[in-house]
């Protein structure tokens, strides 16, 4: 069965406790059955005329710095904003 939780913070008061939050919301979806979960975040919106990518790789060697090379120049020299989160591993 599926479902989906969402959170949308408007307190900075409230963004260091957001794990806390997010933590209990996918602990309550836990209950639902074995499908895998995922976490998406988002802030900073890109400015108008402007794309903004949100990319992940399962992979802790992955090349931003190569891959965000590679988008500027297909895009005609963007700025790459750089890596804003590193997965944890157990």
């Amino acid at each position: 069965m599926c479902g989906i939780v969402g959170l949308f913070c408007k307190s900075a008061e409230l963004e260091p406790r957001l794990g806390e939050y997010l933590g209990a919301m996918l602990a309550q979806m836990s209950d639902r059955g074995p499908d895998s979960a995922g976490v998406a975040v988002y802030r900073d919106p890109a400015s108008d005329g402007w794309t903004k990518l949100t990319l992940y790789s399962h992979d802790p060697a992955m090349a931003w710095d190569v891959l965000g090379g590679e988008l500027a120049a297909a895009f005609g020299g963007a700025d790459v904003a750089g890596v804003r989160a590193s997965p944890i591993c157990a």
